[in-house]
């Protein structure tokens, strides 16, 4: 595909994609209506380990011990922000009223998530 769109392009497609996933993985935690849903959790917490493990152990392995300082360096740096994301899940999105912090319009929550009618 490289040789058909061209270097820089595929170049700037990969180093965008990189980008991406994480603001996607920000917007469904902090503004989606699943983002309390234990499976929605469950399965964003799977890609984010995946995610670290490619990241840290795959890329730490390539090269060794060539550049080992900066890829020390990028291992440590994406530890602290899964650290982070875990952090700023337990305050934000996971804390109560995080919806009405987030400017999520009141009708959304209830729609997506109704409460139980006490109707028999």
């Amino acid at each position: 595909m490289r040789k058909r769109i061209g270097f820089r392009l595929w170049r700037f497609v990969h180093w965008f994609a990189y980008l991406a996933w994480p603001l996607g993985l920000l917007h469904g935690l902090g503004t989606g209506s699943d983002a309390r849903m234990a499976w929605f959790l469950w399965a964003q917490a799977a890609c984010v380990l995946a995610a670290w493990l490619a990241l840290v152990f795959w890329r730490l392995s390539f090269g060794w011990p060539v550049h080992r300082w900066p890829r020390l360096a990028a291992s440590v740096v994406c530890s602290l922000a899964v650290v982070g994301l875990a952090v700023w899940m337990l305050n934000g999105p996971l804390a109560p009223g995080w919806a009405r912090l987030a400017g999520t319009p009141i009708s959304l929550p209830q729609a997506a998530h109704p409460a139980p009618s006490s109707s028999p």
